[in-house]
C-alpha cells in the first residue's frame, strides 16, 4: 500500500553551540537548523533538518525557509511517490532544503531496516595555523577520548598551516592515528599546489588525503590539482550529484564527501555511494554542521551502506552542541558516533518531536 502523507510540518529551532566553531569562510556560534516533520497515515513519524551554511553552498536560510514551505505547503494527502517529485524538482536549486523534506519522508524505513551498529569512527577537528604548543594539546586531547583520525582545519593562514606539517605528519609519538586536511575551499591555486607539496614531503604514512582545496565551482583547477598532487585530493563541496561524482572519479580525485543534506534523502545518497565506489572513488560521509537530528539520520545511513563509506565519518555536528534536541539519541564513545537508545525509544522521541519555533 502507498505511504500518504498525514501531516507535514516545519520549524526553525536555534541550537546554541557549547564552543564557537571555525571554519575557513564563517565562524558559528549556534546552529540554526530547519527541521521537517512527516507523519504518514499508518502513524509512521520521520524527521529531516537543513542547517544553511553560505560560503559551503548557495542556500541562506531565507532561501530554506521559503523552499521548504512551498514543498509543505498543501502536502497533506499526497502520496510519498508524489511528494517526492516535488522535492526532486526543487533539489538542483534547493538541496538542502528538499533534502530535510526527503529525509524526513525517509526516515522511517530507514530506521527499520538499518541494523543497529557498534559506532562508526568520527575525526577531531583542530586547527592547522594555531600556534605549536597548542596544536600539540589539541591532537592529544583528541588521542586521548579515543579518536583514531585527526582532521586539520586549513585554508586560512597557508604559511602557519604549512609550518605545523611536519609536526602533525612526523612530530607526533604514535603510530596509531591517521590525519586528514581539509581547506573548505580556503586556497588559491597555487597554495593548494604548495600545501599538497608539503604534505607530501613531510608524510611519514599518516596522511589520508587533502579535502577541498579550491572552490567549489573550479572544476579546472581542481582537475589540475588532482593532476600534480603527490597526495590524495578529496572533494566535498563540489559534489551534489551523480555527474559531479562521475566528473571526479574522471578526473584523478581520489574520492568524494557525501552529506545526507544535499543528496536529495538516504536512498539517493546511497545510490551515489554505490555509483562512486564502483568508479574507484573513496567515499567519505556526514556533516559537521548539523544537530543531533541529522547525525542520527546519518548514523542510520552509515549502518545501512555497509562498507560504502569509508572512516573517518563527519556526523559529529552533535558534539558541538550546547544541549541536543532529541535528549542525547546519539553519542561520542571513544572516538566514535554511537546509538544510545533503541530503535523504539528513537521511533518515540522522534513522535514527540516538535520545539517551538523561534
Amino acid at each position: 500500500m502507498e505511504q500518504v502523507v498525514r501531516k507535514l510540518e516545519w520549524g526553525v529551532a536555534r541550537v546554541p553551540l557549547a564552543a564557537p566553531y571555525q571554519l575557513s569562510f564563517v565562524t558559528l556560534t549556534r546552529y540554526d537548523t530547519v527541521w521537517v516533520r512527516c507523519e504518514d497515515t499508518s502513524g509512521s513519524v520521520g524527521l529531516g533538518e537543513a542547517v544553511a551554511l553560505p560560503g559551503y553552498g548557495w542556500e541562506t536560510q531565507e532561501d530554506i525557509l521559503e523552499t521548504v514551505a512551498a514543498l509543505c505547503a498543501g502536502a497533506e494527502g499526497l502520496t510519498f511517490r508524489e511528494l517526492a517529485d516535488r522535492c526532486r524538482k526543487s533539489w538542483p536549486l534547493s538541496p538542502f532544503a528538499a533534502s530535510a523534506v526527503m529525509t524526513a519522508m525517509e526516515f522511517p524505513g530507514l530506521l527499520g531496516s538499518a541494523p543497529q551498529a557498534d559506532g562508526f569512527a568520527l575525526n577531531w577537528p583542530v586547527a592547522g595555523d594555531a600556534h605549536e604548543a597548542a596544536l600539540r594539546g589539541q591532537v592529544l586531547a583528541g588521542l586521548e577520548r579515543g579518536y583514531g583520525f585527526i582532521k586539520v582545519k586549513v585554508g586560512k593562514n597557508p604559511a602557519d598551516e604549512l609550518s605545523n606539517l611536519p609536526l602533525l605528519l612526523a612530530g607526533l609519538p604514535g603510530d596509531s592515528f591517521r590525519v586528514l586536511f581539509d581547506a573548505n575551499q580556503g586556497y588559491s591555486f597555487d597554495q593548494a599546489l604548495d600545501f599538497s607539496r608539503g604534505l607530501g614531503k613531510n608524510d611519514s604514512g599518516r596522511l589520508l588525503w587533502f579535502e577541498q582545496p579550491l572552490h567549489r565551482d573550479d572544476w579546472d583547477g581542481l582537475a589540475r590539482l588532482c593532476a600534480l598532487s603527490p597526495v590524495p585530493v578529496i572533494l566535498d563541496e563540489s559534489v551534489y550529484s551523480e555527474e559531479h561524482v562521475r566528473r571526479a572519479a574522471a578526473m584523478g580525485a581520489h574520492g568524494v564527501k557525501l552529506k545526507l543534506f544535499k543528496q536529495c534523502g538516504p536512498a539517493h545518497c546511497l545510490e551515489l555511494a554505490r555509483l562512486a565506489v564502483s568508479l574507484g572513488l573513496t567515499v567519505v560521509f556526514g556533516n559537521g554542521v548539523a544537530t543531533d537530528v541529522g547525525n542520527l539520520a546519518e548514523y542510520l545511513l552509515l549502518a545501512a551502506g555497509g562498507g560504502l563509506f569509508s572512516a573517518p565519518a563527519e556526523s559529529n555536528g552533535f558534539r558541538k552542541l550546547a544541549s541536543p534536541l532529541l535528549g542525547g539519541v546519539v553519542a561520542e564513545r571513544g572516538g566514535s558516533i554511537r546509538l544510545e537508545v533503541g530503535k523504539g525509544e528513537v521511533a518515540r522521541r522522534i513522535q514527540a518531536f516538535n520545539p517551538e519555533y523561534l
